[in-house]
């Protein structure tokens, strides 16, 4: 009995079996989740299915669906070819590609509805398209948001249009890096009809690949036919410093350990390829490096871009009775951090919980932004209120922030805030400028260390700012803490945020981020968790101390309507000297007249564009110019 001429295979003693009862066979008992592999049987035909047959892959689900069968094509060989290069040239594109591919292309087991197409949710869809247009991309997830598999299928889709390019994708362990690419890339592959596994080459032809599987296929690589490779492999230390990549995918990046020193390692590779980075995550508490760059995103302190989503986006979450039954079944906490996407602090926070998320429920978004994001303000200055500003320096190339927290006396609102990273002298202008707009207000500034001390010396010498806080005993200029000062700060801060009768309105969600993870050491220590910050909180503490309330209270505000920079004529600094400009009667009217006739109704914060024509008018540099609202001049 031939092999070749029956569908039998012989298997000594004259025993033999028919390969279609087998694959019957094998089907009907396919419940209950049994692996089925269709034994491959050869086909004489020249048919070319597009836009594709799925071909078979192992069903996770018993509830899968079949895969439909796709057109077909029948005809000479030119026009079959002639149909796939304008199939390419859809995949291909860099705007729709994706899209069409995952339309046409991508078959998928969902554990819900079976064997199904992977046509793209909205957020999905949004996010896709980022990834194309920035190179650094962020996301917070929900849970079972589908992004693992839109990461993968957006891997392979970039590696079967790019020959010999590289998509990284690390993930939590070695289990979990194996399982990502064998569900989220491998499967998706082998479904997909053999006329479009070999891909393009590197001149965009598509490569006529016949063999059943990829020239590689391990279990954590996958090298396609055009060259082009798909590495799916765990965090470590020493992971990404071996490995040049022109798309990395960073999976669970809140669980990833040493996710600093990897980011260290791996991103002098990325930068130098021109490569992308796409980190998403479910967030997993502060104080780690997925949490810092998501924050940093959202204040423009880094590169990424955040794509955003929300769990009613997708239809199967958009249910009143299942977003019940979760909350049920994980809680509220569990609620809010796996599905709402929130930053919960720890549970060793100095502050708790439920008061960080009050106090997070009355932040507010600024009034404008300046200084390239470091100086958010809230409230402009009002005639007749008094203000106070507190300072915390820190050195320029350290981890610390340079911060300024001001406050309005009168209502107890945080008025204005400031955070970055500057040398002592330009620090100092920054207090200067700051403490000016705002009623030439007290300045309280921490002189403990080199920073503080230098800040000080600039603001008397350079800046000749006078209004400075002095301490009571030995009259030296600038706050001193110590570790009975320290712990007057801590209790003040505690007091005046618990006690509800007068509480100091905190605006900045800069701020409140810093009390997630300001937190009692186990020694008993309050201060900031490892790798964290509280600058912006120190600087609060020493604006509302009592000490410095009370020699603040004494000083009476006044107006400043513009500040110029003049060259200090110490030569101390590299700074100019920041002096105050006070115009009364005919003067202020006519100055303003001159600036409405020369850049028009514009308000601050959009003045520094229009330096030159104010040189006419002020005859130096502007810098702040007319703050007091008048009629329609300043809206």
């Amino acid at each position: 009995m031939s092999l070749f001429g029956t569908r039998s295979i012989f298997s000594g003693n004259n025993i033999s079996f028919d390969l279609k009862a087998v694959k019957k066979r094998l089907r009907a008992s396919a419940g209950g989740g049994v692996s089925v592999v269709d034994v491959p049987v050869e086909d004489d035909s020249n048919e070319i299915k597009l836009p594709g047959d799925p071909g078979t892959i192992q069903k996770h689900s018993p509830k899968a669906k079949k895969s439909p069968h796709a057109p077909t094509l029948r005809g000479r060989t030119n026009n079959v070819q002639q149909r796939i290069e304008e199939e390419w040239k859809k995949i291909a594109n860099p705007e729709t590609g994706f899209s069409y591919f995952c339309k046409n292309y991508v078959w998928i087991n969902n554990q819900r509805h079976g064997y199904m197409q992977f046509v793209l949710y909205g957020y999905q869809e949004r996010i896709a398209s980022m990834l194309g247009k920035h190179r650094f991309v962020i996301t917070k997830k929900f849970r079972q948001a589908g992004m693992s598999l839109l990461t993968g299928v957006y891997c392979l889709w970039y590696s079967l249009c790019n020959a010999r390019m590289q998509c990284l994708i690390v993930s939590i362990g070695m289990r979990e890096s194996s399982k990502y690419l064998q569900e989220n890339v491998r499967e998706i592959y082998d479904a997909m009809p053999q006329w479009l596994r070999g891909g393009l080459d590197a001149k965009g032809k598509p490569i006529n690949w016949k063999k059943p599987r990829a020239p590689k296929d391990a279990a954590t690589e996958l090298v396609l036919p055009n060259k082009a490779k798909i590495r799916s492999i765990p965090s470590g230390k020493s992971v990404g410093r071996s490995f040049s990549t022109k798309i990395l995918i960073v999976d669970e990046a809140a669980f990833v350990e040493d996710m600093e020193r990897f980011w260290l390692s791996i991103y002098p590779t990325i930068n130098n390829a021109g490569g992308s980075v796409f980190v998403v995550s479910t967030v997993n508490g502060v104080g780690n490096w997925y949490y810092s760059t998501y924050k940093g995103a959202e204040n423009d302190e880094n590169e990424f871009k955040i794509g955003h989503m929300e769990f009613p986006e997708h239809p199967d979450y958009n249910d009143p009775h299942w977003v019940e039954q979760t909350k049920r079944q994980i809680g509220i906490r569990g609620w809010r951090q796996e599905v709402l996407g929130e930053f919960l602090a720890s549970g060793n926070t100095f502050i708790d919980a439920d008061t960080i998320l009050w106090l997070e429920g009355n932040c507010e978004e600024p009034l404008r932004k300046e200084w390239g994001g470091k100086l958010w303000v809230w409230e402009d200055f009002v005639p007749g209120h008094k203000y106070v500003l507190g300072a915390d320096c820190a050195t320029q190339g350290g981890l610390d922030y340079s911060s300024i927290s001001v406050f309005d006396m009168m209502t107890g609102n945080q008025v204005a805030e400031y955070r970055g990273k500057v040398h002592e002298d330009m620090f100092a202008q920054r207090i200067a400028e700051i403490g000016y707009l705002y009623g030439s207000c007290l300045a309280a500034v921490e002189i403990n260390a080199k920073p503080g001390g230098s800040v000080v010396t600039s603001l008397r010498r350079v800046q000749r700012y006078k209004r400075l806080f002095k301490q009571v005993k030995s009259g030296e200029a600038g706050w001193l803490t110590n570790q009975r000062s320290r712990n007057n700060l801590v209790a003040h801060m505690e007091s005046a945020i618990y006690d509800q009768s007068r509480p100091w309105k905190i605006k900045s969600t800069r701020m409140v981020d810093e009390f997630k993870t300001f937190i009692v050491t186990e020694s008993g220590k309050i201060e900031h968790d490892k790798g964290c910050n509280d600058d912006l909180i120190f600087a609060l503490m020493i604006a509302i101390v009592p000490e410095v309330q009370q020699q603040a209270g004494r000083f009476k505000p006044r107006q400043v309507h513009a500040l110029k920079v003049v060259d200090d004529p110490s030569g101390e600094g590299f700074v100019g000297t920041v002096v105050p400009v006070h115009l009364e009667g005919d003067d202020l009217e006519n100055t303003r007249a001159k600036r409405r006739d020369l850049i028009g109704n514009t308000g601050y914060g959009r003045q520094l564009a229009y330096r030159e024509k104010l040189d006419e008018v002020a005859g130096e540099d502007v810098i702040g110019w007319l703050l007091e609202d008048v009629g329609d001049d300043n809206k």
